[in-house]
């Protein structure tokens, strides 16, 4: 689905940015329903996480080719949140 790639980019801006076409022909390929054969084929080279189920997903995030999407720990992200002391208290530490 074109929409989906497209938001996946991170809208038509992004998407025209990344393809280095303006946002007008982005727009059409939204309103066309799909996205031209060579550009679809560069996305999925520059994006393969767009393309790809969530099994093969958690494979390639594994190998290191696209970003982990692992859920966050709420305690440790609490703890990612929480004011570390600075300056010479923080030597105590």
């Amino acid at each position: 689905n074109a929409d989906s790639i497209i938001d996946g980019l991170g809208g038509t801006n992004a998407a025209a940015a990344l393809c280095e076409v303006n946002a007008a022909a982005v727009s059409q390929w939204r309103k066309r329903g799909f996205i031209p054969p060579a550009r679809l084929l560069f996305l999925k080279v520059a994006r393969p996480d767009l393309f790809v189920t969530p099994k093969k997903k958690k494979r390639l995030a594994c190998m290191g080719v696209i970003a982990d999407e692992s859920p966050v720990d709420p305690l440790r992200q609490l703890a990612d949140q929480v004011d570390r002391p600075s300056g010479p208290v923080a030597a105590l530490h």
